[in-house]
């Protein structure tokens, strides 16, 4: 997992091989409103989406074989982190997809003009409200698959 502002995501190409294409469709911003957009990379695809945060926690997910970037266009929420090894046991959809229950091993509190990338096997959740109130977050989720 890597947190860090928006404008330093570049600098971690090395970690993500299609990060430059993404970084590009973030400067752009081609998209028209909420829904779920393809690339000229079909490796990579990008979903444009906004929810009230919640004080209910959700499941965590987890990928097999994808990388999760949040990017935080507005609004704020926590995001949690969980143990790789509970991805061992999961039972994968057939999309490489699971979810899991867990312990947070750590939480971010993701803010406004910052990204989380979770990399392929690690557990992770967002969508938790951030102070006692819930806030109304607006983010651009990219998925790029290995």
């Amino acid at each position: 997992m890597l947190y860090d502002e928006l404008s330093s995501l570049g600098t971690y190409g090395s970690l993500v091989h299609d990060l430059p294409l993404v970084v590009a469709i973030l400067k752009e911003k081609p998209w028209e409103g909420f829904g779920t957009y393809k690339t000229e990379n079909p490796k990579v695809t990008y979903t444009v989406l906004s929810y009230e945060s919640s004080s209910v926690p959700t499941p965590y997910e987890v990928y097999k074989e994808k990388t999760q970037l949040h990017v935080i266009l507005a609004g704020e929420e926590l995001m949690a982190l969980s143990w790789r090894e509970h991805a061992r046991s999961a039972v994968w959809d057939g999309e490489g997809k699971a979810t899991l229950s867990g312990d947070p091993i750590g939480v971010i509190h993701a803010k406004s003009g910052h990204f989380a990338l979770f990399m392929p096997g690690e557990p992770h959740t967002v969508g938790m409200e951030s102070s006692k109130e819930h806030n109304k977050v607006t983010k651009v989720l990219f998925s790029i698959a290995d």
